[in-house]
């Protein structure tokens, strides 16, 4: 019986076979991947001599070209200092023959000289050919500004030409000092100007006070018509013109102040002012007061009249008249003459039908207004002043009231001139006041201040009726800032700054749609005008009011006394820092009852 090979036996063969083949396979693989990384390190080791020798080879060849360079620019600079010491050109002791390039280069360089000498000589041409033109006409104009040789002795001898170089004038370049006398000639003439247009304004002021002045007591002779005929004539006048009136306003007023009495005029002033019909409505009758309109009637003779009295006291009696007579028409009642006159009223004049003076029914007396002058520019307040100089701007205003913004949409006004300037913005914001404003905000950031004003952008919107409130409120327009432009700034870096604060993202501005750059000006100025009417708490008025909430709850020196006091006096919330810098001024108001 044949003894049975265990299975182990038979399978470690097996495995010992496979695991011999495998290693074979590996062994032969990996010499395969050496071979070739043998291979591949010949090849680089190959291509990197053959680049060295490129490399040698390169440089070797560029020294050579480099020594060849030199010799010849040294050799040709020792052949051209030979020559001149000997102070001759010897070419034949020098034999040396210039390559092919270097002679066609020579031959490039002369042809381009060529051309440049026969460019110059054309150019010299022309010119000469326009100076022999020039000088023709110079002589031409010179024999037509010559006088006649009728009236010279012909015997006199001619004169010697100058000896010299002549001068011509007016050909040479101006200097500085041309400019500086042109400059201050300009300035004199603008100054000369200035004060003609100041004389003319002050005579037309003069002018109003006296025309003022005539219509307050009803005269409007010969004298006066030719006073309003010299203000319209005086606006295309100059400076002499504005002297002769000078001197006739002295002349007309000297006339006045000796004028006693009254005389006949052939003319009376309607005055545009308001008068009360019957059924108690105001109407207006003639035009203003800057331009009377002119009744003329031959056939009336105006009484004596009181002397002049002031626009005040002018204004109460026509008050007075105005509530003795009020809900009827009244018919012009002539005033009472001036004490110690022996004259008395006029009676009507009476006339026929054929004409004046005759027998016939009386003609009746036309109805002339009782006088109600509105206050001359002179006697207006500055609110007064500020309010008639804008209400022509309450068309172009969106609302009486001032609305919510965004600080993204409200910018400054853009560089639209040539030197970089802004034509809509008054004045450039100032880097202290900006930031003496950022910390007042900054400690009262809900304060109530003054509204901004703007404009919108002239290339979104030109009317009122185009706006879209809705959108304006959301930002949807370019709002240029044309007064407030200090406290947008600051407002705008602290809406960076503290980007939690709500108070910084929005602001109100009263918005203007379709200004003129004189419009936005005249808005601006205003605007700045306006703030100054703000005027800071005294150190009394701050103790008065930090003492009532200090008793109020219950004068008790606290911390929490102290943050009310500071936040009726308008510090918020937010600043309860700056508590140790007010804290000084809150001990003196926190004193006992008996103090």
């Amino acid at each position: 019986m044949v003894p049975k090979q265990s299975w182990w036996k038979l399978n470690q063969e097996k495995l010992d076979r496979v695991f011999e083949f495998m290693a074979s396979e590996l062994e032969a693989r990996q010499e395969a991947i050496r071979e070739k990384e043998k291979l591949l390190k010949e090849e680089e080791e190959k291509c990197k001599a053959k680049e060295a020798e490129e490399k040698a080879l390169r440089k070797r060849k560029e020294r050579q070209d480099f020594e060849e360079r030199i010799g010849s620019i040294v050799g040709s600079k020792i052949n051209h200092a030979c020559e001149l010491f000997w102070g001759r050109s010897d070419t034949q002791r020098h034999v040396s023959a210039p390559d092919a390039s270097r002679r066609s280069h020579i031959e490039v360089e002369r042809e381009r000289l060529e051309k440049q000498v026969d460019t110059l000589r054309r150019e010299y041409e022309t010119i000469k050919k326009n100076m022999d033109e020039l000088s023709r006409t110079v002589k031409l104009s010179g024999n037509t500004l010559k006088r006649s040789g009728a009236g010279v002795c012909i015997a006199s001898p001619p004169e010697a030409p100058a000896r010299g170089k002549a001068k011509v004038v007016g050909v040479e370049t101006p200097t500085s000092d041309d400019f500086q006398e042109l400059l201050k000639a300009f300035h004199t003439v603008k100054e000369g100007k200035r004060i003609a247009d100041m004389e003319v304004q002050a005579l037309r002021e003069r002018f109003e006070r006296a025309v003022s002045k005539l219509v307050s007591v009803h005269i409007i002779d010969d004298v006066a018509l030719t006073v309003v005929f010299l203000i319209i004539l005086q606006i295309f006048c100059d400076s002499l013109c504005s002297c002769v009136c000078f001197y006739f306003v002295v002349f007309m007023e000297s006339r006045l102040a000796t004028r006693g009495a009254q005389t006949p005029v052939s003319s009376q002033v309607r005055l545009g002012e308001p008068s009360w019909s019957a059924g108690g409505g105001q109407q207006l009758q003639g035009p203003s007061i800057r331009q009377p309109s002119l009744l003329l009637n031959a056939n009336m003779a105006a009484p004596k009249r009181a002397p002049a009295a002031s626009p005040a006291q002018v204004q109460q009696g026509s008050l007075q008249r105005r509530e003795k007579g009020s809900g009827r028409m009244q018919p012009a009642t002539p005033a009472v003459a001036s004490p110690g006159s022996d004259q008395r009223p006029s009676k009507r004049a009476k006339g026929g039908k054929g004409g004046a003076g005759g027998k016939g029914k009386s003609v009746a007396v036309p109805f002339i207004a009782t006088l109600d002058l509105v206050p001359p520019a002179s006697y207006r307040t500055p609110l007064q002043k500020m309010e008639s100089a804008l209400v022509h701007l309450h068309p172009k205003k969106l609302g009486d009231k001032s609305i919510s913004l965004p600080m993204s949409c409200m910018t400054r006004p853009p560089v639209d001139t040539r030197d970089g300037r802004r034509s809509s913005e008054i004045r450039e914001p100032r880097e202290y006041q900006v930031r003496v404003l950022m910390t007042s905000m900054e400690r009262a950031p809900c304060g109530d201040h003054l509204p901004f004003a703007g404009m919108i952008d002239p290339s979104q919107c030109t009317s009122v009726d185009q706006v879209d409130k809705e959108k304006l409120r959301e930002g949807g327009y370019t709002v240029w800032l044309i007064g407030g432009g200090h406290s947008r700034e600051p407002r705008s870096r602290l809406m960076l700054k503290h980007p939690t604060v709500d108070f910084y993202k929005r602001y109100t501005c009263y918005v203007y749609v379709g200004l003129t750059v004189e419009e936005v000006i005249l808005v601006g100025h205003e605007h700045n005008h306006a703030a100054g009417f703000h005027k800071q708490l005294t150190f009394v008025q701050r103790m008065r009011c930090w003492r009532q909430t200090f008793e109020k709850l219950g004068s008790d020196k606290t911390l929490e006394v102290k943050k009310a006091c500071l936040e009726a006096f308008g510090l918020k919330a937010t600043c309860w820092d700056q508590v140790s810098n007010w804290d000084p001024q809150l001990q003196i108001c926190m004193r006992g009852a008996e103090v």
